[in-house]
């Protein structure tokens, strides 16, 4: 009996250590991918959301050169220098952005997803 709770402790820990470092892993590869790079070339609003079309070169850490994208209340909008929070309002034709999306992505041309974070970098 003794011997049955003793391996049934160390399978808890180890899941519980392969779950952290797997939960770690993603996070971090998360946080540094963007998926696109490029300008704003039309902002199209519609109540609280904000649709942006977004034009640029497929570099090396990016996926796609064209995307249609979708901004919602739940999408993180930054600017740098700044590096914080700023208002949907603020983005205009023009500006150069980063985007990481979330969820699935359609695969037309352009590729068409929804902003988890959206970069202004210029």
């Amino acid at each position: 009996m003794k011997r049955i709770v003793l391996i049934a402790i160390i399978l808890i820990v180890l899941g519980l250590s392969i779950f952290t470092v797997y939960n770690n892993y993603v996070d971090k590869t998360k946080i540094f991918r963007i998926d696109i790079r490029g300008t704003v070339i039309n902002v199209s609003r519609f109540g609280d959301t904000v649709t942006i079309l977004v034009e640029g070169k497929k570099d090396a850490d990016t996926y796609y050169d064209k995307a249609s994208i979708r901004i919602d209340k739940k999408t993180l909008i930054t600017k740098v220098p700044l590096s914080r929070a700023i208002d949907i309002s603020e983005i205009t034709i023009g500006d150069k952005v980063e985007v990481t999306f979330v969820g699935p992505v359609a695969e037309s041309y352009p590729v068409q997803a929804i902003a988890e974070l959206v970069n202004i970098i210029e």
